[in-house]
């Protein structure tokens, strides 16, 4: 069965994420190969059974599932919606003037059975939202998508008794072409009403129903409830830490090992998908935040894991040899930063950071298991002259990791951009 997955605001991670997920599982799939990094969707052609709304909820980076229920030429669409070259004084008038046509035949043959597959085990639904994900900036230019959007939306008019059709311009976020998450979560475009995807690919194009969405609003009540010092003034996403523990591949069942732990972020949402965790911190204070918020997972979610949380140094690990299933860590990545630093300056903070990097990495390799994985982040500071980074991969290869992938999370502005690393131990 194919599935489009709508990704978050970094598509390569979220991708990344996706395929970590699934063979951590031994989940057996087919990755769609025209994927490419820049894409707001990919296609996985999945074996056997999966659970879109479990998923939804084990995932950080990707905000809809949809079951893919066909497919066509991406030309087609091309052809039928082509934005016109803009035109000037009286032709721009006479353009205006007539209205736009569109020669919709040959796509209406090719979608003739859509209402129909829309239906398939499904109860008829009082709304249908239609939205439409490109394969890139350049696709979005060439097709005039307002009125394919409607064009669809049309389409989905024969279906008895007749939905309303919500398209994204007709939400308080018009500009974009698909309806943005929160707003399908608050439609329930994954329950009684429904939601019609097309992924715009750059050779096919395909049309999927939303089966599962992330729930952003319990994201950001997971946030906000946890307890902290009164001095921790650092907070990572939800979201992210979600991700860091499935790109560590750690599933069901599995001890997972936080060396920064802080408050217990990594370590929460890693419960939350039945995983036991263990977590050091050298702020005690922290830690003992960190196993109260944790306690209060177990109690609000019922969930039945364990955790061993205490102060300590992940440069010298209290734990023994090959004892831990996967590491999913942010360790301290140095000084926040205002303005962009000097060459010099901003050595300086990764000369400092560099030891701390070379000796937690050793320890990881001794307490991970062989062929086990796992996830740290280190900061990758923008200078007048260039950027500057911890030489993750050196480190990590000299002391015997595979090094899997360096991700980059972070606005194109941002002075310190988080890169995310995966780590096998040979």
């Amino acid at each position: 069965m194919k599935y489009l997955f709508a990704l978050g605001k970094f598509p390569q991670i979220s991708a990344y994420e996706i395929k970590s997920y699934l063979l951590a599982r031994g989940i057996k799939f087919t990755e769609i190969s025209e994927f490419l990094s820049e894409m707001s969707f990919a296609i996985y052609d999945i074996e056997g059974t999966i659970y879109p709304k479990k998923m939804a909820e084990e995932l950080g980076g990707t905000v809809k599932i949809a079951r893919v229920i066909s497919d066509i030429n991406t030309k087609k669409i091309l052809d039928a919606f082509p934005k016109q070259a803009k035109k000037k004084g009286k032709a721009a008038a006479r353009q205006k003037n007539s209205g736009a046509k569109y020669n919709t035949k040959e796509l209406e043959r090719l979608l003739e059975a859509l209402p129909k597959d829309f239906m398939l085990n499904r109860l008829p639904p009082a709304e249908i939202g239609v939205s439409l994900y490109f394969w890139h900036e350049s696709a979005f230019d060439r097709i005039v998508w307002q009125p394919l959007n409607e064009f669809l939306g049309s389409l989905l008019s024969q279906i008895r008794p007749t939905p309303s059709i919500v398209t994204s311009a007709e939400t308080k976020y018009a500009t974009s072409s698909y309806i943005i998450p929160s707003e399908s979560f608050a439609r329930d475009y994954a329950g009684e009403n429904a939601e019609l995807i097309v992924g715009i690919g750059k050779e096919k194009s395909y049309f999927a129903i939303v089966e599962a969405l992330y729930d952003i609003i319990a994201e950001v009540k997971r946030g906000d409830s946890l307890l902290r010092p009164q001095h921790w003034k650092f907070g990572m996403r939800p979201r992210l830490a979600k991700i860091l523990v499935n790109l560590a591949r750690a599933k069901q069942g599995d001890i997972l090992l936080d060396p920064f732990c802080g408050i217990g972020t990594v370590l929460k949402e890693a419960m939350l998908n039945d995983i036991h965790v263990i977590g050091r911190d050298l702020d005690g204070s922290a830690a003992k935040f960190a196993a109260l918020n944790c306690n209060d997972t177990i109690k609000y979610y019922g969930k039945n894991v364990s955790y061993d949380i205490k102060a300590g140094d992940a440069r010298k690990i209290e734990l023994a040899d090959s004892s831990v299933d996967a590491v999913a860590t942010e360790p301290f990545l140095g000084e926040v930063l205002r303005q962009r630093p000097k060459q010099d300056y901003a050595n300086n903070i990764i000369n400092t950071l560099r030891p701390v990097y070379t000796s937690c990495l050793q320890e990881v390799h001794r307490v991970l298991k062989p062929e086990k994985y796992c996830c740290i982040i280190a900061p990758l500071i923008s200078t007048g002259r260039g950027q500057v980074r911890v030489d993750v991969k050196k480190i990590a290869q000299n002391i015997g990791f595979e090094v899997k992938a360096p991700l980059l999370e972070g606005e194109k502005q941002q002075i310190v951009k988080r890169e995310i690393y995966v780590l096998k131990k040979l």
